[in-house]
Protein backbone atom coordinates (compact mmCIF):
# COMPACT_ATOMS: atom_id res chain seq x y z
CA UNK A 1 0.00 0.00 0.00
CA UNK A 2 1.15 3.11 -0.70
CA UNK A 3 0.10 6.84 0.77
CA UNK A 4 -1.18 9.76 -2.08
CA UNK A 5 -1.69 13.28 -1.30
CA UNK A 6 -5.30 14.30 -1.71
CA UNK A 7 -5.75 17.54 -4.05
CA UNK A 8 -8.09 20.04 -1.15
CA UNK A 9 -11.46 19.95 -1.38
CA UNK A 10 -11.16 16.89 -4.08
CA UNK A 11 -12.45 14.22 -0.91
CA UNK A 12 -15.82 15.82 -0.91
CA UNK A 13 -16.14 16.51 -4.66
CA UNK A 14 -15.07 12.54 -5.19
CA UNK A 15 -17.58 11.62 -1.94
CA UNK A 16 -15.05 9.75 0.30
CA UNK A 17 -14.89 5.80 -0.03
CA UNK A 18 -18.27 5.78 -1.98
CA UNK A 19 -16.73 7.73 -4.72
CA UNK A 20 -14.13 5.65 -4.88
CA UNK A 21 -16.16 2.69 -5.10
CA UNK A 22 -18.52 4.68 -7.91
CA UNK A 23 -15.46 5.80 -9.65
CA UNK A 24 -14.05 1.74 -9.69
CA UNK A 25 -16.93 0.43 -11.45
CA UNK A 26 -16.92 3.21 -13.43
CA UNK A 27 -13.56 2.11 -15.03
CA UNK A 28 -13.22 -1.17 -14.32
CA UNK A 29 -16.51 -2.18 -14.69
CA UNK A 30 -16.44 -3.37 -11.09
CA UNK A 31 -15.44 -2.92 -7.71
CA UNK A 32 -16.63 -3.64 -4.03
CA UNK A 33 -15.79 -2.98 -0.36
CA UNK A 34 -13.71 -5.80 1.54
CA UNK A 35 -13.58 -4.10 5.39
CA UNK A 36 -12.17 -0.63 4.36
CA UNK A 37 -10.81 -0.74 1.57
CA UNK A 38 -12.75 -0.58 -2.09
CA UNK A 39 -11.41 -3.65 -4.63
CA UNK A 40 -11.54 -3.91 -7.85
CA UNK A 41 -9.58 -5.29 -10.91
CA UNK A 42 -8.91 -4.84 -14.46
CA UNK A 43 -7.55 -6.69 -16.72
CA UNK A 44 -3.54 -6.90 -16.38
CA UNK A 45 -4.42 -5.07 -12.72
CA UNK A 46 -5.11 -8.35 -11.07
CA UNK A 47 -6.24 -6.28 -7.50
CA UNK A 48 -6.57 -2.79 -6.73
CA UNK A 49 -7.26 -1.84 -3.02
CA UNK A 50 -7.82 2.25 -1.85
CA UNK A 51 -9.32 3.75 0.96
CA UNK A 52 -9.24 7.66 1.90
CA UNK A 53 -7.47 7.48 5.33
CA UNK A 54 -8.37 10.76 6.09
CA UNK A 55 -9.69 13.84 3.53
CA UNK A 56 -6.22 14.90 2.68
CA UNK A 57 -4.57 10.90 2.13
CA UNK A 58 -6.04 8.04 -0.03
CA UNK A 59 -3.96 4.57 0.79
CA UNK A 60 -3.40 2.55 -2.97
CA UNK A 61 -2.35 -0.59 -3.93
CA UNK A 62 -2.28 -1.85 -7.36
CA UNK A 63 -1.23 -5.62 -8.20
CA UNK A 64 -0.18 -6.36 -11.31
CA UNK A 65 0.55 -9.39 -13.50
CA UNK A 66 3.58 -8.14 -15.22
CA UNK A 67 4.74 -12.13 -16.38
CA UNK A 68 4.09 -10.90 -19.84
CA UNK A 69 4.49 -7.33 -20.68
CA UNK A 70 3.91 -7.52 -24.65
CA UNK A 71 0.26 -8.54 -23.67
CA UNK A 72 -2.27 -6.85 -25.48
CA UNK A 73 -4.25 -5.93 -22.59
CA UNK A 74 -0.91 -3.36 -21.44
CA UNK A 75 -1.34 -0.62 -22.97
CA UNK A 76 -5.09 -0.67 -21.68
CA UNK A 77 -4.19 -1.25 -17.85
CA UNK A 78 -1.35 1.70 -17.98
CA UNK A 79 -4.49 3.91 -19.37
CA UNK A 80 -6.86 2.94 -16.70
CA UNK A 81 -4.41 2.81 -14.14
CA UNK A 82 -3.44 6.84 -14.77
CA UNK A 83 -7.35 7.41 -14.79
CA UNK A 84 -7.87 6.32 -11.99
CA UNK A 85 -4.99 7.27 -9.78
CA UNK A 86 -5.82 10.70 -11.29
CA UNK A 87 -9.49 11.09 -10.39
CA UNK A 88 -8.47 9.00 -6.94
CA UNK A 89 -6.00 12.16 -6.29
CA UNK A 90 -7.06 15.00 -8.35
CA UNK A 91 -3.75 15.27 -8.99
CA UNK A 92 -1.50 14.22 -12.69
CA UNK A 93 1.27 12.48 -12.97
CA UNK A 94 3.72 15.15 -12.62
CA UNK A 95 2.20 16.89 -9.34
CA UNK A 96 1.83 13.20 -7.93
CA UNK A 97 5.57 12.93 -8.90
CA UNK A 98 6.18 16.52 -7.05
CA UNK A 99 4.00 15.56 -3.98
CA UNK A 100 5.80 12.36 -3.30
CA UNK A 101 8.84 13.78 -4.34
CA UNK A 102 8.50 16.49 -1.34
CA UNK A 103 7.56 14.16 0.85
CA UNK A 104 10.37 11.31 0.66
CA UNK A 105 12.44 14.52 1.06
CA UNK A 106 10.90 16.16 4.22
CA UNK A 107 11.18 12.37 5.67
CA UNK A 108 14.57 12.12 4.87
CA UNK A 109 15.26 15.26 6.68
CA UNK A 110 13.19 14.35 9.60
CA UNK A 111 15.37 10.67 10.15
Amino acid sequence: MEDFDVRPGHFKTLGGNDGLEALMKELFGNGKREGEHVVASFKLMTRVAARFKDAKLVEIEIVTDSSNPEHADAWPTIEARNKFMERATGYNTKERKKKLEARAKKAAAGA
